[in-house]
């Protein structure tokens, strides 16, 4: 049997400690591990795990498991290190897990002693007689024996090879989570492979903020100290929180970081301007070309590493560079998981056990230093997944995932060949969570299966049969497996049924429930109501499909059973506060997990904050709807001025001063306009007017009501500004094909960004300066220049497309920009030119003109439109 392999080293039978104490011994003084409120050099931190190890080796034996149970802190990376010194393989204990998880975990582990940090386990009674894990005969604070010792130890040489270093705990298929048990030789084969490959070295700084529950956290501990350098130990909180981890990053000098790439996602999206570090490592999921690439700019050296916890964490890399993604990938392929480390070797097999050739999709199987002994107390399930597949090749690990060899030996990987999935780097057994199910007293029959939602991800789906005399609801089964199982094992969605689908040979029928869920979900409607979504609604609405890459989606959907997660909220609450300006918490949106629950939670939030001040009454008429008028001159709120039948209210953008810079787009001013429009009248019809600049928006604002289900009456525009992306160049006039030189010169300044000042200067030569009082009063004279210019800036990088509503709109000459509106909705059948040398649009005949043409598209309120009417808009503080 053929095997690829990576350079093979035959490494010395040391333990991990022994590479860390000689680090102490040349190092000492260095900074070793710096936590929350404390940091250690080598010669501390060697000192502490020589006491904790004094201690054990009085009551343990050789290869004995002794358990870590405390905050992440250096008492836990001394627990580590003196469990080794003892020559004992200790055993995470995630104080964030649930607690029958963990008892399940010291079962399986036959952990007799336990280090930890008492306080941590006291309310769930973790540690309590009576429990399945009544074997624990000992509870032992850390924090009093790791300060006996203040020397180094005499001897650093201790046990290493094959003996066991730690146990660590995955999914099970049986329902048990399964203990694989790794030793040293395969620790400090992948650590020294994973040191050379990145050159870390002394100086550099690594971030560590993976439970020690998830194998790679001994990448992020032990790489840095079998290398002289420091570990940075923060909580997995800061993952979420993109400004303060890049903050953290700077200020702390991190040069290694490793995230999944759900996690980079939320990273460079809610912080583009993240720190550049020495080494960006992608792990535990795959990566897209696309987001790898966005990756690039964020490190000297950025890698996909790729690994199972049975073959030690990684045990194959790709370095990912601007040259190296191909984008001519096979449909389905992620970013290459690249070669084997060294002292790994793979093959790739066929469903008969034969190799398949390069390009052809297979098995992976990984051979080598770095495959673990097997499972704990599992010998059945190690016969299984550990094979000999040939006398030559050795004891190799057969992942499940389907892989292929590209021609210049790099592996692609397409997933798995069983219903294992992944999320966020977790890996997850449908039987695991089918069986806390079947544990829950009301509960007859459970099948756990998933579906692949839109945007890619999976979503746990869980068919649930109750017990005659029982009843069970989601929010019952989410809190019984919330006391079980992590999180992102917990079911998106459950389908509650009489009996479990079955095909003809008694099996559960899983294709069936997927087919059943899509089918509930399909029939589900809206209850009926009186009323659409309100604004918030429609708004949130709009997050949660972009979010979840779900649509549609109603009011009454439950964020957790549309395939949200804590990832996704994390983007939501930031969406949410750069939409309606209110910050949310993660208590906050777990506690409203209903769409309108959580829009009335905003709208309770939004009435703390006072109206938006950029839209005001110009002139108000009981019993109508009004005219909602972006860049309306104040002019119009004289007597007599405004002679269409209905109200007038203005909306400046110039009024929203800096929240305008904030503005990325047209679209993003116009989100801002509907919200405030609909803060005043809720539902429509409604009545868009916009004059230049106003009359893009006004555009975008009608379209952006239009997507939220709310009719548009009439949308009206006044001489609107001419659009640049649009494609006219068979409709504009002939002279206006070849520029002129002042065109030149003021396109070639505008481009290179010269000078604002210097464009609004120029642009305006010769030209009436705007007088609006509104600009007056809301802007100093000294900042028209800017706005001017982010205004250029916006209507050069808009397209705009047709809305469905009429439209009627004036312009004071018939020329290019009437030429280019005409392209844009296609008819030119409701477009007015003004009077000849009426450009003056709020004074004489050119307002009279467009006014009376504006009147007859205002058709009068029905009697209980106007009831709703006075019922739903308020006037807003001027």
């Amino acid at each position: 049997m053929k095997t690829i392999a990576g350079q093979f080293d035959d490494l010395p039978d040391l333990s991990t400690f022994t590479l860390f104490y000689r680090q102490a011994e040349s190092l000492g003084d260095n900074i070793a591990v710096i936590a929350e409120g404390e940091s250690v050099t080598y010669r501390e931190l060697a000192s502490r795990a020589d006491a904790i190890g004094d201690f054990l080796a009085q009551r343990v034996t050789q290869e004995q498991t002794i358990g870590v149970h405390t905050a992440r802190s250096v008492d836990m990376v001394a627990a580590m290190l003196g469990i080794w010194k003892a020559g004992c393989a200790y055993v995470p204990l995630d104080p964030d897990d649930p607690p029958e998880r963990n008892r399940r975990i010291l079962e399986i582990s036959s952990c007799e002693i336990v280090l930890a940090h008492p306080e941590l386990s006291e309310p769930n009674g973790l540690f309590e007689t009576g429990h399945a894990n009544a074997l624990v005969r000992e509870i032992v604070d850390v924090r009093k024996i790791s300060t006996r010792a203040s020397a180094l130890p005499r001897t650093q040489e201790r046990p290493g090879g094959n003996c066991l270093a730690y146990v660590m705990f995955t999914s099970g298929s049986s329902g048990a989570p399964k203990g694989v048990e790794v030793e040293h030789r395969s620790l400090v084969s992948f650590l020294c492979a994973c040191r050379d490959l990145i050159e870390f070295t002394e100086s550099d700084c690594f971030l560590a903020a993976t439970t020690i529950g998830f194998d790679v956290s001994v990448a992020e501990i032990f790489i840095p100290l079998i290398s002289g350098g420091t570990v940075l130990l923060r909580n997995r909180e800061i993952l979420l929180d993109p400004k303060r981890l890049a903050a953290d990053i700077t200020e702390s000098g991190v040069t290694v970081f490793q995230a999944v790439s759900t996690i980079w996602s939320l990273i460079l999206e809610g912080n583009p301007e993240f720190p550049r570090l020495r080494v960006a490592i992608n792990m535990g999921e795959a990566i897209s070309n696309e987001l790898a690439s966005k990756l690039i700019p964020y490190g000297e050296q950025v890698w996909n590493l790729y690994g199972p916890t049975e073959a030690t964490v990684y045990a194959t890399a790709y370095r990912i560079t601007g040259n190296s993604l191909d984008s001519e990938l096979e449909p389905g392929a992620s970013a290459p998981i690249g070669r084997p480390l060294k002292n790994a070797t793979f093959a790739v097999l066929d469903p008969d056990g034969q190799p398949v050739r390069p390009g052809q999709r297979g098995e992976l199987l990984i051979g080598g230093q770095p495959v673990a002994r097997g499972y704990r107390n599992a010998p059945a399930l190690t016969d299984e997944a550990f094979v000999q597949i040939d006398r030559g090749a050795g004891r190799m690990y057969r992942t499940g995932d389907v892989v292929a060899v590209r021609e210049d030996g790099a592996l692609l990987f397409f997933g798995r060949n069983d219903d294992q999935l992944s999320i966020r780097g977790m890996r997850v057994e449908p039987g695991e969570i089918t069986a806390s199910l079947l544990d829950h007293p009301a509960i007859a029959q459970a099948a756990t299966t998933w579906l692949t939602k839109s945007n890619g991800t999976p979503s746990i789906v869980a068919a649930i049969s109750t017990r005659a005399d029982k009843t069970v609801d989601e929010a019952n089964l989410r809190d019984w497996l919330g006391l079980r199982l992590h999180a992102q094992k917990i079911p998106d969605r459950f389908l509650f049924v009489q009996d479990l689908p079955r095909l003809p040979n008694g099996k559960v029928d899983y294709k069936r429930i997927r087919d059943d869920v899509v089918t509930a979900e399909s029939r589900s409607e809206l209850p009926d109501t009186a009323r659409g979504p309100t604004a918030t609604e429609s708004t949130l609405i709009g997050i949660w499909e972009s979010i979840l890459n779900v649509s549609p989606i109603k009011v009454t959907d439950h964020f957790l059973a549309s395939g949200g997660d804590s990832i996704a909220a994390v983007h939501m609450i930031s969406r949410v506060e750069r939409e309606f300006g209110v910050s949310l918490s993660f208590r906050d949106v777990f506690a409203a997990l209903q769409l309108n629950l959580l829009a009335a939670r905003i709208d309770g939030e939004s009435k703390q904050r006072p109206e938006a001040d950029f839209v005001f009454p110009l002139h108000e008429m009981k019993g109508e709807r009004p005219l909602f008028f972006a860049d309306a001159d104040i002019r119009l709120a004289g007597e007599g001025r405004w002679t269409v039948s209905c109200p007038l209210y203005g909306v400046s953008h110039w009024a929203q001063q800096r929240d305008f810079f904030k503005a990325t787009s047209i679209a993003d001013l116009a989100r801002t306009h509907v919200l405030a429009i609909r803060h005043i009248q809720e539902f429509g019809p409604y009545r868009i007017a916009g004059q230049e600049f106003g009359g893009l928006i006004a555009l975008e604002t009608a379209r952006q009501l239009e997507a939220q289900g709310q009719e548009v009456e009439i949308l009206f525009l006044l001489d609107p500004s001419m659009p640049a992306q649009v494609n006219v160049s068979d409709h504009l006039e002939p002279e206006a094909a070849t520029p002129t030189n002042a065109q030149r010169l003021y396109h070639w300044i505008a481009r290179n960004r010269l000078s604002n000042w210097l464009t609004y200067q120029f642009y305006h030569l010769g030209r009436p300066r705007n007088t609006d009082q509104v600009v007056a009063q809301f802007l100093p004279r000294n900042r028209w220049p800017a706005f001017w210019g982010k205004e250029r800036w916006l209507v050069e990088n808009y397209a705009p497309r047709a809305c469905a509503g009429p439209v009627v709109a004036f312009f004071t000459e018939l020329g290019d920009n009437y030429n280019v509106w005409m392209e844009v909705f296609g008819s030119d059948e409701y477009f007015h030119v003004l009077p000849e040398n009426e450009d003056d649009l709020f004074a004489g005949p050119g307002r009279a003109a467009w006014m009376s043409a504006l009147n007859p598209w205002i058709r009068p309120s029905s009697p209980v439109e106007v009831e709703q009417d006075e019922s739903r808009t308020r006037t807003p503080q001027t």
